[in-house]
């Protein structure tokens, strides 16, 4: 991903209040480079919301554990508890890997 350049133009008249004849117009345009990816903000609050991600699937799958009377007797508990906990390692790679990702925001 490449740096985004924005180049902006403006175009001022004047006129000379002694001499009106001198009246003219300015040009003036600016470069700015903005460089790709997310900033400081950004990868802030996407750690916070994967911090709290893993503590809600946490409290989550403890409600689902007591709600099912979860003991090793039970097959039932086994197998989901098997197939929440694959399940959230596999939403914890696939955020961690998003935490650094780049994505261009456009703005107006």
């Amino acid at each position: 991903m490449t740096d985004t350049q924005r180049v902006t133009t403006r175009e001022t008249s004047y006129v000379d209040p002694v001499n009106p004849a001198a009246a003219g117009s300015v040009r003036v345009t600016e470069s700015a480079t903005t460089p790709a990816g997310p900033g400081w903000a950004t990868t802030a609050s996407r750690i916070v919301t994967f911090a709290f991600g893993l503590l809600q699937a946490a409290l989550i799958l403890r409600i689902i554990l007591l709600l099912l009377v979860a003991n090793q007797g039970n097959d039932i508990v086994a197998a989901i508890v098997a197939l929440i906990g694959w399940t959230l390692i596999e939403a914890l790679i696939l955020a961690l890997i998003r935490i650094f990702s780049r994505r261009e925001t456009v703005t107006a």
